[in-house]
């Protein structure tokens, strides 16, 4: 599976309007760029508590990354 079909996926079932979820991916020669942009009502889920779970949105996608020898930067657009 992409990473960004992975992140639009996870995003998609933390959200109440998953319809609104825009991801966007900007792959360079060793790094790949994904934004996720979601209603603004639906941020504060998507970052969670002290930021635990866009944290670890950022940790699976790097992982994901790694197998194919890329760099992973996670931004959440406001």
């Amino acid at each position: 599976m992409p990473v960004k079909q992975l992140v639009e996926d996870i995003v998609k079932a933390l959200v109440d309007k998953p319809e609104e979820v825009e991801i966007d991916a900007k792959a360079g020669e060793r790094t790949l760029r994904i934004d996720v942009e979601v209603a603004k009502e639906d941020i504060g889920k998507v970052i969670g508590k002290k930021g635990s779970v866009i944290e670890a949105i950022r940790l699976i996608s790097k992982n994901c990354g790694l197998k194919n020898n890329r760099r992973v930067v996670l931004n959440l657009i406001e």
